[in-house]
């Protein structure tokens, strides 16, 4: 179950006039480097409190995730600084290079490729490992999207994709951090 949850959060799309998710994969399949912190800017405790607020109101009310069915309230999550930072690493690579995709683009802002010398880009486990949010057992879930700097409206889109509603509403979820960076945005939640 775990894993099929991995792979519907991954892979799920969203359209808005916001565009979120491409895929899955790549990244190194068992990586065994020493996490290397991502310096991710601080965020200020009015945007933590409201991504948390956001995602939490969310889960506090049982939906219908599209064909994937009705699932009910789940506990709130907690925030968490290192998925924040593996978070806001990815939404930096993604407003850099334009490559809007769960697997990183590859290029200098790939931070986690190219610390790590991975050769390929990194996946969200490898960035999440990176900044010491998740060890190498760990899977995370991740939304990322696009186009646009309302966090009801991202939100709002997500709830409206049977993958990202999904991802946003898996119980087993405990942890998560979240970031923004111009219109480009990464939700990263922890399994546990």
């Amino acid at each position: 179950m775990k894993n099929t949850m991995k792979t519907i959060g991954l892979t799920a799309v969203v359209a808005l006039t916001l565009t979120a998710c491409g895929g899955g994969g790549g990244g190194s399949d068992t990586p065994d480097y020493t996490p290397h912190p991502y310096d991710a800017p601080p965020i200020s405790a009015a945007d933590k409190n409201a991504y948390l607020n956001a995602v939490n109101n969310a889960r506090a009310t049982g939906r219908t995730c599209g064909s994937l069915g009705f699932f009910p309230a789940v506990p709130p999550l907690s925030w968490s600084d290192a998925l924040y930072k593996a978070a806001y690493e990815h939404s930096e690579d993604m407003a850099t290079s334009k490559v809007f995709e769960h697997i990183g683009s590859g290029t200098n802002s790939d931070w986690t490729a190219q610390v790590q010398e991975l050769g390929i880009p990194s996946n969200p486990e490898d960035r999440g490992i990176n900044n010491g949010a998740i060890s190498s057992n760990d899977a995370l879930g991740e939304n990322i999207a696009k186009g646009s700097t309302n966090l009801g409206a991202i939100i709002n889109a997500w709830l409206k994709s049977d993958g990202h509603c999904l991802t946003i509403m898996e119980e087993q979820h405990k942890t998560m951090g979240m970031a923004r960076v111009g219109s480009y945005w990464t939700l990263d939640l922890l399994y546990k």
